[in-house]
């Protein structure tokens, strides 16, 4: 929508930068804790959920690897793709949303 405002009325906005989402700082137990591999029925690939240098990284079979951005202690995502991951430490589990679309995944590993 900004685009079409833009070009309809012929001004140029500048940029406002706190519209973007501040990354939240996580401790490294907590990333830890999320680690492994999640694993649901209804959802055909397994995520692989990494640490690498402070950085939670989320890795579905037969692809890449991708970093993943806190929003929060529990929730981080993946913008590009339109990937949000919420995890419970304490039910060892794992809510996937990409594009709308929400699983829920248990830690196999």
């Amino acid at each position: 929508m900004l685009g079409i405002a833009q070009s309809a009325n012929h001004n140029v906005y500048q940029r406002n930068d706190d519209a973007k989402p501040k990354a939240v700082a996580v401790d490294e137990t907590v990333l830890q804790s999320y680690t492994g591999v999640y694993a649901s029925d209804s959802f055909p690939l397994d995520i692989s959920v990494t640490l690498k240098d402070g950085q939670l990284m989320a890795q579905a079979t037969g692809q890449g690897a991708f970093p993943l951005s806190a929003k929060s202690e529990t929730e981080f995502t993946f913008s590009a793709a339109d990937i949000s991951m919420v995890f419970n430490a304490d039910k060892q589990t794992m809510t996937f949303t990409q594009i709308g679309r929400s699983f829920e995944m248990e830690k196999k590993e």
